[in-house]
Order: C-alpha cells, then sequence, then structure tokens
C-alpha cells in the first residue's frame, strides 16, 4: 500500500473516532477552534461545499451532489439506524430513494451550519437540513453531522450521519 493511501486511511479512521467522540470535541472545542462557518477560511472553503452540493441537488444533479463526498469504499453515510458503506452504495441509496419510479428531488436547503475544527485538514460540520417538493406537501427536515477533510481535490464529506425529525 503506497504511503498516501495509508496516510488518507489513517486520516479517515482518526476523522471517525472523532465523529462518535463529537460530544466532547464540542464541549472541548468552545475554547479553542470552534467558529461560525462565516467567520473564518477554512470555514468558507466547506461553505463553499454545501453550497455546492445544494446547488447541485436543486438542480436534478445527483452526480453533482455526490461529488462532494469521499470517492472511496470507505466513505460512511449513517441514517436512521442505517449504516451505508462507500461511494457507489451511497450514491444508490440515493438513486433510490430520490430517483426511482419518476421522484422528485425537491430542492434542499442547509441552515444553522456550524463547523469546528480538529485540524487545519478536518473538521465536523453541523446543521439541519430540509427538502421542499413541487408535487407534495411533504416537508422532510432534519439534522447533520459531517466530518470533512481537506483532501487533494478540496473539502470531502467522509463520514454522514443524518436524521430525519419524528413526524
Amino acid at each position: 500500500m503506497c504511503t498516501s493511501s495509508l496516510k488518507t486511511k489513517r486520516a479517515f479512521w482518526i476523522a471517525e473516532f472523532f465523529l462518535f467522540a463529537s460530544v466532547a470535541l464540542f464541549a472541548i472545542s468552545s475554547n479553542s477552534s470552534s467558529s461560525q462557518i462565516s467567520s473564518n477560511d477554512f470555514g468558507k472553503d466547506v461553505l463553499s461545499l454545501m453550497n455546492f452540493q445544494a446547488d447541485a441537488w436543486n438542480r436534478g444533479d445527483l452526480e453533482g451532489y455526490m461529488a462532494g463526498y469521499w470517492k472511496s469504499p470507505e466513505l460512511k453515510f449513517i441514517s436512521d439506524g442505517t449504516v451505508t458503506q462507500g461511494w457507489e452504495a451511497t450514491l444508490e441509496r440515493y438513486r433510490k430513494r430520490y430517483k426511482a419510479d419518476g421522484k422528485e428531488m425537491g430542492k434542499l436547503r442547509f441552515s444553522d451550519i456550524e463547523v469546528t475544527y480538529v485540524s487545519e485538514n478536518l473538521a465536523f460540520v453541523t446543521g439541519r437540513w430540509a427538502l421542499t417538493f413541487s408535487k407534495s406537501p411533504d416537508k422532510p427536515a432534519g439534522g447533520y453531522t459531517l466530518v470533512v477533510m481537506n483532501m487533494a481535490d478540496g473539502w470531502r464529506v467522509v463520514v454522514d450521519n443524518t436524521t430525519s425529525d419524528k413526524k
């Protein structure tokens, strides 16, 4: 295995560990690196990632939306008790849920975005998401915690833990 692959793998596992320890990190970070997204250059890069994903989604471009995720079999997407492992599997999950049988993707909006930096290349992003549909009165919404890493091709989501609000 090449050195860069080992470094990426090690960084991923570190990121995964930090996701599950995020409550403690958020408490600790209140005195150090926590910042609102608008007040930090790194945060602006992460905000650009979030805006890029929302814009792609709102165009109906699922592959464009997925470009914001780490294109790796080690990507983790956790939603409502289900763990999906890998970029391809995550894309397929989204296709089944939002593209199959003429389903509408809707319009995606992110809000309440906060970024906590663990290092120059690793951050947690928390916030809310909401979807609206032109053909349905449903308005699903929820929260998320992301682990994002600054990689050779920019900031990418490596772990996504998304929840849905109870109806």
